[in-house]
């Protein structure tokens, strides 16, 4: 069966020791298609988990996830193995306090980066 390709959006929402990830596609229904949720990252009883819009589960991996990056990494290794047929158009990532100067969405820039970085110095 060959599927045709389909454009998503992935958004990203990380906390201290989780990540929050859901897949829409872009059709313009708005509808989720997926949903991820990595926990206890940095302890050994790490748990990332994917279901569908049902809730039903596709993925289900318990284990150390040391870092953030290694959560993130898990997870897009699985959406590159398991949904071959969806090409990432673009990547949305929840910043909780963009200063003065940020407060609804923004496309990722060097300036951007640098004021995000100077918020935590």
């Amino acid at each position: 069966m060959d599927l045709a390709r389909q454009q998503s959006i992935l958004t990203v929402n990380t906390g201290s020791s989780n990540l929050k990830a859901a897949l829409y596609p872009l059709n313009g229904t708005g509808t989720l298609e997926i949903g991820a949720r990595a926990e206890r990252i940095g302890s050994a009883e790490s748990r990332i988990r994917v279901v569908d819009s049902h809730g039903t589960a596709l993925f289900d991996q318990q284990g150390a996830l040391p870092s953030h990056e290694a959560a993130l990494r898990t997870l897009l290794t699985w959406l590159q193995d398991d949904r071959p047929h969806d090409d990432l158009a673009a990547v949305g990532h929840r910043v909780v306090h963009g200063g003065s100067n940020y407060w609804e969405p923004q496309p990722v820039t060097p300036q951007l980066i640098e004021t995000l970085r100077d918020l935590t110095r």
